[in-house]
């Protein structure tokens, strides 16, 4: 039966010429932000703003907004848009260390935004914290990056440092290549599992040692990964109505069955004398001496 029209075909044409309308208009709605405030902008593109090659994957956000920044010297800042949102680069370092010292206060939070439901792990991660709860993981952090206690890990760098000299006289004793970026990854899981979780993941000595595996899983690419990191910077609303994980379940278990176990392991370090010093031990002992346990 027809609505509007005699023809039911017309009608459903009409529904979607409206429907796409209103959502132009609203994806549109801020693009004339810049050009009331006065201030130069990158003309944006509809449903992409100034991040085109960005969301269609063609360039990574970093690249892309160097070349932003390039392409405007002479500029103390200008103004871009991230999908439907405006917002400010900055060139000028005299601006840069203002905002970032002086007025900091004023730009506490962050533009990610993880849904904590879908993505526990990121959703608490202090990059995407935001207000009293990112105020309370700061204070508790703070104290593990002090130079002393940074150099109190230094023996577990050390250590992994010496399995790579011995791993590389082994392999090049009788004159094989090395492939370096590979060994180099490698080495870099040891340190990583060292420092951070007090564990010996063995990565040199065993290729496929579990920790390495999931460590790469954590990193390969995806299309599928790469729009759900792109919704937690430009349509972080998108992440719970398509539901969207920026981890996997499996490799989310993992690392939080890692952490966990780990501190079980290392609960009675804050009053032993134990030498084993880890980025998660110095974090317990933190949060235990500001009384910081749980943030609802």
């Amino acid at each position: 039966m027809a609505l509007l029209f005699d023809s039911l075909a017309l009608d459903l044409l009409t529904i979607f010429i409206v429907v796409l309308a209103a959502l132009y208009l609203y994806l549109v709605r801020n693009f004339d932000f810049w050009k009331k405030s006065g201030i130069p902008f990158v003309p944006p593109v509809p449903l992409f703003g100034c991040m085109k090659e960005v969301i269609l994957q063609k360039s990574n956000i970093g690249h892309h907004m160097k070349t932003l920044y390039d392409a405007h010297r002479g500029l103390p800042y200008m103004g871009i848009f991230t999908v439907d949102r405006p917002a400010l680069l900055v060139r000028d370092l005299a601006l840069v260390k203002r905002i970032l010292l002086q007025d900091a206060h004023y730009f506490v939070d962050r533009i990610v935004q993880v849904d904590e439901t879908l993505d526990p792990l990121n959703g608490k991660a202090i990059f995407a914290l935001t207000g009293r709860k990112w105020k309370y993981v700061r204070a508790s952090l703070s104290p593990a990056f002090t130079p002393g206690k940074m150099r109190r890990m230094f023996y577990l760098v050390d250590a992994c440092g010496q399995e790579l000299v011995r791993y590389l006289d082994l392999h090049t004793s009788d004159g094989r290549p090395v492939q370096v970026k590979d060994t180099m990854a490698r080495f870099t899981t040891d340190v990583i599992a060292s420092c951070a979780f007090g564990i010996e993941s063995n990565s040199l000595k065993n290729p496929d040692a579990e920790f390495r595996r999931f460590l790469r899983r954590l990193f390969e690419f995806s299309v599928f990964k790469a729009f759900a990191n792109l919704t937690t910077f430009f349509a972080p609303a998108l992440q719970s109505v398509l539901r969207l994980r920026i981890m996997d379940e499996d490799v989310l278990n993992f690392f939080r069955n890692s952490v966990w176990s780990t501190v079980e392991y290392r609960w009675d370090f804050y009053n032993s004398k134990s030498k084993i010093i880890s980025f998660l031990c110095i974090c317990l002992c933190s949060l235990l001496s500001s009384r910081i346990y749980f943030i609802t």
